[in-house]
């Protein structure tokens, strides 16, 4: 988050002022509340998993979320055509809530994909599964 939070660029012409300047303190200030951001919306959502549950059609949409993100996030960063964007999305305001709906969406797909093994693969089964899915996300 820390990269993405700040343009490295001091511009005097900055639309949301020089409050949101790439100081070393600011750049701490970003980091550690969009990962609190972060952590409140894998909290919030590994929390609710006994309280929803979802089918496994949400369960692919959910991953289809976050290669969206990858996609907005990267193509922002890479394009100069998009350079007017840039300018709006790369401050801490328009970065807290994607923080927060990141870990949320990431929370989600982690509770949400444990609960749909432990409802659709039979008992005697259910260890091996979960058991190879924790090795696969280490990969």
């Amino acid at each position: 988050w820390t990269a993405i939070g700040f343009d490295d660029n001091d511009d005097d012409d900055d639309p949301q002022g020089d409050s949101y300047s790439s100081t070393e303190e600011a750049r701490t200030q970003f980091y550690e509340t969009s990962n609190w951001l972060y952590q409140a919306g894998v909290f919030l959502s590994r929390s609710s998993g006994n309280l929803v549950s979802v089918n496994m059609t949400w369960l692919w949409i959910l991953p289809g979320l976050q290669v969206v993100n990858l996609i907005a996030f990267y193509t922002i960063a890479t394009r100069q055509s998009f350079a007017f964007l840039a300018k709006w999305f790369y401050h801490p305001f328009p970065l807290y809530p994607m923080a927060f709906y990141t870990g949320f969406l990431g929370g989600s797909v982690y509770v949400h994909g444990y609960q749909r093994i432990i409802q659709d693969i039979p008992q005697p089964y259910v260890e091996f599964s979960i058991t190879t899915v924790s090795m696969a996300e280490d990969l």
